[in-house]
């Protein structure tokens, strides 16, 4: 029993911590918006034919990244909020390195390694319903 409580307990602090660092990275993109719409400009416009969709996904992804955050610290919808977690982290990695800005991967796999062991912590949401 106590091991169970022990293993709740990581879980939620895993879960709590990468929220946080998702949903505060998210927050300092939204509170610097155009210098961070004008860094991916001058860094991927090379990579993506145009520039509207580059800037509509920039401009998407810290309210994305920032909500993620907001759901995972919340403990609200965990296993998807995991996932859209991951799908943020691997889209801006390849990014970064297309760009080759390897130092600004050590966030990513940082934030990865913690959802990938939060994801598998987490018990699916029809196992945790039978339980109910």
């Amino acid at each position: 029993m106590r091991k169970v409580l022990k293993m709740n307990t990581i879980k939620s602090n895993l879960r709590s911590i990468s929220g946080i660092i998702i949903g505060v990275h998210g927050l300092l993109r939204i509170v610097f918006y155009s210098s961070y719409i004008e860094f991916v400009l001058n860094n991927f416009s090379n990579f993506i034919f145009s520039e509207t969709i580059l800037v509509i996904g920039a401009a998407l992804f810290p309210f994305i990244e920032f909500f993620t955050g907001f759901l995972l610290f919340f403990n609200v919808i965990t296993k998807k909020a995991i996932i859209s977690g991951i799908l943020i982290s691997v889209i801006m990695s390849a990014f970064i390195i297309v760009g080759h800005l390897y130092l600004r991967l050590i966030y990513h796999g940082i934030v990865l390694g913690l959802l990938i062991a939060v994801y598998l912590k987490t018990k699916s949401e029809k196992e945790t319903e039978s339980f109910i």
